[in-house]
């Protein structure tokens, strides 16, 4: 489902009184891929300037640990930086079982959908039928009646709220 994660590693830098916890520039990783050399370049880095400081060990220790596991991830965080507040919003708030059928980007496609079903109002055509059948026309079969519905039911409190804010 996912094609690919984004990944942060951490460094300190721990000399005498000077203290420095930092991170490092997002990896773009595939899917299936494991990434080490970042994480042991940061960990080394760590190892050679992080231990010099008052209380330096503990931080230290935790940003190798951190590096040498595969780094923090960050994917989340990096796909919701590519929809609007309202996706995002819908999305974080889908229950788990869809939400565990559906990526981010089907639920701004949904949200596109509805927003068009909303502005023709096809009188022919139930909600739930209409975005059946549109989604099945771009291969997104796994959700199901409750699902939309409960999708349906999101997208009117975000439009809603919308509403509010203007």
């Amino acid at each position: 489902m996912e094609d690919y994660t984004t990944r942060i590693f951490k460094y300190n830098i721990h000399v005498f009184f000077y203290r420095y916890h930092g991170d490092s520039m997002p990896y773009r990783i595939k899917a299936g891929k494991k990434i080490t050399l970042p994480g042991l370049f940061y960990s080394f880095f760590t190892i050679c300037l992080g231990f010099w400081g008052v209380f330096g060990s503990r931080k230290s220790l935790e940003a190798i640990g951190i590096n040498l596991s595969g780094g923090l991830d960050f994917s989340k965080e990096f796909r919701e930086l590519e929809h609007d507040s309202q996706t995002v919003y819908v999305y974080n708030n889908l229950p788990r079982a869809i939400f565990e059928k559906i990526r981010i980007e089907d639920v701004a496609i949904l949200m596109e959908l509805q927003n068009e079903y909303l502005g023709t109002q096809n009188p022919e055509l139930e909600n739930i039928d209409f975005l059946k059948y549109r989604l099945r026309k771009i291969g997104i079969t796994d959700l199901d009646y409750t699902d939309l519905k409960l999708f349906i039911e999101l997208h009117e409190i975000t439009r809603e709220t919308a509403n509010l804010e203007e």
